[in-house]
């Protein structure tokens, strides 16, 4: 008889909790491959970030099924905690994110033979993700957005002690995680004792309930902030559609990178002081958003591109730093062409 659907999916997931190491392997490897497509071949950009789209949706799989089976990080507690509305929202968010700057390519390509509008898409796919990113807040009572807003990878996979597939899932929304019964058998099978221990070990956090972990915005100018924060890429692309498809702009090069980025500064200033780790870490992953201002618009083609060809032109015969010159010249011309290359 013929495997059906749910046994085959089981072996795969078994497959996977197996040769958990083997496979992260592969997919860092296979990325890294990407990187080397674009100017090899025709459409090789095109290639490459079809395979690196793919290779992503894969490991969101993995890492949905990894966040199931593995003990729950605060950060998988608290998506977790939200019910299946926000995890909608959330995977869809997450998926828009991995596809988005192959839907931006093909569209390139049907605009320059006139049969659509780049720029329509691109608005199209920020209006999305900002639509979605208010159900988050909602459902969250308005609490911080966190990227990324699902469970994401938090094994090691050359530390972790793979799960049993018959293993029932941990719920990740509990009060506290269950004190597992240890044996002999467990110890001996773990890699270490180090990391045994550690896996075995309670923290603040996990006495925490879930929700609790990121506190609500309480405050008007503090949901502002979020608001902003939601809706400041949007704003973003709109202002560049209007420079680059109206006949007679009426907004200067700077406009929208000025823009942009004094939203950025406004969410910045409006926004609470961080309340524990995970506002923490969300604070810190915008901070170091504000470096891709310097691979846009007028700071990139006037300053930023400049640069890195000089260093390209310099180094391009120099051992094995002529490769790496070879893979920036390659890119200069990406991200003169694509919004998403340098989107955070």
């Amino acid at each position: 008889m013929a495997p059906t659907l749910s046994t085959l999916k089981d072996k795969y997931e078994s497959f996977l909790l197996s040769n958990l190491g083997t496979i992260s392997t592969i997919e860092s490897s296979l990325r890294n491959l990407t990187w080397f497509l674009p100017g090899r071949f025709e459409d090789g950009e095109l290639v490459g970030e079809a395979i690196y789209a793919a290779l992503n949706l894969t490991s969101l799989y993995h890492d949905l099924l990894l966040a199931r089976l593995s003990a729950p990080s605060p950060h998988a507690r608290y998506c977790a905690a939200w019910g299946k509305l926000y995890a909608a929202a959330a995977r869809a968010l997450v998926v828009l994110g991995q596809i988005e700057l192959l839907v931006e390519m093909v569209a390139r390509r049907r605009e320059k033979k006139g049969k659509c509008d780049r720029w329509r898409w691109v608005v199209g796919i920020e209006a999305v993700k900002a639509f979605l990113r208010l159900i988050l807040l909602h459902q969250t009572s308005f609490r911080p957005l966190l990227s990324p807003p699902i469970p994401s990878r938090d094994v090691d996979p050359s530390l972790e002690h793979p799960p049993s597939p018959a293993q029932p899932p941990r719920s990740s929304s509990s009060t506290t995680d269950p004190t597992p019964k240890t044996s002999l058998e467990d110890l001996k099978s773990a890699p270490s004792l180090e990391s045994y221990l550690l896996s075995h070990t309670l923290h603040p956090h996990n006495l925490t309930p879930a929700p609790s972990l990121l506190r609500p915005l309480k405050s008007t100018s503090h949901r502002l902030s979020e608001i902003i924060y939601a809706f400041q890429p949007l704003i973003y692309v709109l202002a560049l559609r209007h420079l680059h498809t109206s006949p007679r702009p009426r907004l200067s090069r700077w406009t929208p990178l000025l823009l942009s980025l004094l939203l950025s500064l406004l969410a910045r200033q409006l926004r609470r002081p961080a309340q524990g780790a995970l506002e923490r870490s969300e604070y810190a992953g915008r901070e170091r958003q504000l470096g891709w201002y310097l691979f846009r618009g007028p700071v990139w083609e006037d300053f930023t591109r400049q640069k890195l060809k000089g260093f390209a032109d310099r180094t391009e015969h120099w051992p094995l730093v002529g490769l790496l010159s070879g893979v920036v010249k390659d890119y200069l011309p990406l991200v003169d062409d694509y919004y998403y290359y340098t989107s955070s």
